[in-house]
């Protein structure tokens, strides 16, 4: 008689259910500041508007929020902002290797992985004093401006302009339900190649976790294509 077929291996271990991801807590996880059902707070992602606009851009890191603000439908949106300590007095310009960049997010955004994104209102138009720097009119296809907007060129003051805020209006048009909300950013971009690499071993999650979410996925690899 034929000695009979080896028994087959036993299938490895099913994974442990992974953990439901906690409820949003009460304080943002990035200031520490009470979050609340509001237009100020955003609780889905743990991160209240503030530290949104700050975490927008792991590449241009804030140095300062100079100030932030849920825009109006259907009236200008008038704000100061206080760039006086990072405006070089003899030349009338930002300090070399800064920025200025203004930023713009949906308070509300219909789903978390869009908190942290830039994105645009369906029209808005943005005056430096009376001088339009940026228009988007709703349903404009050909729209070239789609991230932040760099306003470094227009930070020119005078002497006697030196100590002043700089004037910013801001029209916005889009729908009621709607919230917006419109941030201005002092940054200095990442330029060498080390503080690249560091910024990306900040972001990157721990080696351990990292090595075990890769078993998991070769594991459900494994069960999926078995014979």
């Amino acid at each position: 008689p034929e000695p009979a077929p080896p028994p087959e291996p036993a299938p490895p271990p099913e994974p442990a259910p992974r953990k439901a991801p906690p409820p949003p807590g009460s304080q943002c996880e990035g200031c520490k500041m009470p979050l609340v059902n509001s237009t100020s707070s955003s609780s889905s992602s743990g991160l209240c508007v503030p530290c949104r606009f700050k975490n927008a851009n792991p590449w241009i890191p804030p140095k300062k929020l100079l100030c932030w603000s849920t825009l109006k439908a259907g009236a200008p949106n008038k704000i100061s902002l206080p760039i006086m300590p990072f405006v070089e007095y003899r030349s009338g310009r930002l300090m070399p290797d800064h920025i200025l960049e203004v930023r713009c997010l949906r308070v509300d955004a219909p789903e978390w992985r869009y908190e942290l994104v830039h994105s645009w209102p369906s029209g808005i138009s943005i005056f430096v004093g009376d001088r339009r720097v940026l228009v988007k009119k709703p349903d404009d296809e050909h729209f070239e401006a789609p991230g932040p907007l760099n306003l470094t060129p227009w930070v020119v003051r005078k002497p006697l302009e030196v100590n002043q805020p700089m004037q910013v209006k801001v029209a916005l048009s889009s729908t009621k339900s709607e919230i917006w909300a419109i941030g201005f950013v002092i940054s200095v971009p990442i330029l060498r190649d080390e503080e690249v690499v560091e910024r990306v071993i900040q972001l990157q999650p721990p080696l351990k976790d990292r090595m075990k979410l890769d078993l998991e996925r070769v594991h459900l690899w494994v069960m999926e294509h078995r014979p």
